[in-house]
C-alpha cells in the first residue's frame, strides 16, 4: 500500500502547483476549492473503498494521505477527515451493491443479511 499512497500523491503535486499558481495570480477561493476537489480529493478518493482496508495494518500510509490533504493548503475547514470520506464512500457503494440484484458483487452477499 505504501507504494500506491506515495504515487498517488506524487501525482497530486503537479496540481497543487498548478493551483498555487493559480491563487497567486488571483483566482478566487471558491473556484481554487472547485478544482481542488473535483481534482486532487477525487483521486484521493478514486477506489479508496477497495484500497483503504488494506491500510488497516499500518495507519502510516492513513496517516500520510491525512497529512497530505492538510498540508495541501487548499482544505476548507468545513471538509470532513478523508477517513470519513472514505467511510461514506464505502457505505454508499455497499448499498449500491446490496439494492441491485444485477451488481455483479451481489451474488457475493452473504444469505444472511436478509
Amino acid at each position: 500500500m505504501r507504494d500506491h499512497v506515495h504515487n498517488t500523491t506524487k501525482g497530486c503535486a503537479p496540481i497543487l502547483y498548478a493551483l498555487r499558481i493559480l491563487r497567486a495570480d488571483g483566482t478566487n477561493q471558491p473556484a481554487l476549492q472547485t478544482v481542488y476537489q473535483a481534482v486532487i480529493m477525487a483521486k484521493l478518493l478514486y477506489v479508496a473503498p477497495a484500497w483503504w482496508g488494506f491500510s488497516i495494518s499500518t495507519t502510516s500510509d492513513r496517516n500520510r494521505i491525512a497529512g497530505f490533504v492538510r498540508r495541501s493548503g487548499f482544505c476548507e475547514a468545513g471538509l470532513a477527515e478523508i477517513s470519513t470520506l472514505v467511510d461514506d464512500a464505502e457505505d454508499k457503494l455497499f448499498h449500491k451493491i446490496l439494492n441491485d440484484t444485477n451488481h455483479v458483487l451481489f451474488q457475493l452477499l452473504s444469505d444472511q443479511l436478509w
